[in-house]
């Protein structure tokens, strides 16, 4: 407690911990709002220390019951952080690039 997030991802064990709960949601929304991709954004996630522990605890949360190309392998394309960096949050998470 009272330890600044950016401490907290320099230690592996936080991520294991940060990452498999985040991981449990992306796999929850997955079977939930079958999502075409879920962007993780924010000061958490500036960086992207924690999206290895993200897609790691979500691909063992969903064990290969969804099939869908972008769910095999690393979960890269499915689980990913906003294209737009910073400026996401006043122009969108679109992870294309596109401001609507």
């Amino acid at each position: 407690m009272g330890v600044p997030m950016s401490a907290l991802l320099q230690d592996q064990i936080a991520c294991n911990v940060i990452g498999g709960y985040l991981g449990q949601l992306a796999a929850t929304m997955a079977l939930l709002l079958a999502p075409e991709r879920i962007v993780f954004g924010g000061g958490v996630m500036s960086g992207a220390a924690l999206l290895p522990y993200i897609r790691d605890s979500a691909k063992r949360q969903l064990g290969g019951y969804l099939q869908h190309a972008w769910l095999q392998g690393s979960l890269a394309q499915f689980i990913t952080s906003p294209a737009l960096g910073s400026r996401s949050g006043v122009a969108g998470g679109d992870t294309a690039g596109t401001v609507w």
